[in-house]
């Protein structure tokens, strides 16, 4: 797939793969789709290399291996791309890694060096893959980027990192959830600066603001009312106000969904929606929201 996303927008495509097995059947695919400008090496990447172009644009997909620690390491991937990277930026390689989304964008840019820009790339709020780009001559800037393919378009949003947001002070009247690509190269409070939005808690990508927001890059709702003093004081409200199904989440709440969910004795679904986490102070706390449909113009 990857091989026939480049032949589109490149006039010549070499993939490498050491599986001798799938590079016949691919082989076999790309010839019934007439695709002529693409050719399937079997190789070791480690290998290859050495006959790489100078100036060449090179794809890296790695594994992990077998084994891997629990931690996303760099250097357990296959082939080993911190290995495969001084020669190619010898060679003048703009380099294009795709990585797991567990990877940290924060570690992958203080190992590697050239890296240009980093993507985070989601499909309707799911996140698929990190896009990291190496390039000669690099600026020590590095531009974070988050995509987000959504039915009706594309949210895309480029920024520096921001060490704090501006806190709410009150409870407000929408509640702004970013979408994951956002929060996982943390530019949520960079996007919330530039909305006007404040957050809840400043280490939380949880937001509030005055207003509905069209196009906002993530899930908004309406708040109803925000609930303090733990799942105790919680499920009195939902004894007072008949609540029996509502969907949950939670960011930095020191407590998993589920756990909540059991000790607050709801099924899943319905109209209602709570957002945990917890305050300065350590204590958890519950925002409840509601969605409101809006149509957005354009």
């Amino acid at each position: 797939m990857d091989d026939w996303a480049f032949a589109n927008s490149f006039e010549k495509v070499i993939g490498v793969d050491s599986d001798e097995a799938l590079n016949q059947l691919v082989c076999h695919n790309f010839e019934k789709l007439g695709l002529a400008n693409i050719q399937r090496i079997q190789a070791q990447a480690e290998t290859f290399i050495q006959a790489v172009e100078p100036n060449s644009v090179v794809y890296l997909d790695p594994d992990r291996r077998a084994g891997s620690s629990r931690k996303f390491l760099l250097e357990e991937c296959s082939p080993n791309v911190l290995d495969l990277l001084p020669e190619l930026q010898t060679k003048g390689c703009t380099v294009l890694l795709k990585l797991s989304p567990l990877f940290e964008p924060t570690e992958v840019e203080r190992r590697m060096e050239g890296v240009s820009k980093i993507f985070a790339i989601a499909l309707e709020n799911e996140l698929k893959e990190l896009l990291v780009v190496v390039e000669p001559h690099a600026s020590a800037s590095v531009q974070r980027i988050s995509v987000n393919l959504t039915p009706t378009g594309i949210q895309q949003f480029a920024g520096d990192i921001l060490e704090s947001a501006a806190k709410n002070n009150g409870l407000g009247l929408w509640f702004f959830e970013p979408n994951v690509a956002l929060i996982k190269l943390k530019l949520w409070k960079t996007y919330a600066q530039s909305l006007g939005l404040e957050a809840v808690y400043t280490e939380t990508p949880y937001l509030m603001g005055k207003e509905f927001i069209p196009h906002f890059q993530g899930r908004q709702f309406a708040v109803v009312t925000q609930v303090e003093g733990g799942l105790k004081q919680m499920l009195q409200y939902l004894k007072e106000k008949g609540i029996k199904k509502a969907n949950l989440a939670e960011r930095n709440a020191g407590i998993g969904v589920d756990e909540i969910r059991k000790q607050l004795k709801l099924k899943d679904g319905g109209e209602d929606y709570f957002f945990f986490l917890k305050n300065e102070q350590g204590k958890l706390l519950g925002i409840h929201a509601q969605k409101v449909e809006r149509k957005e113009k354009g």
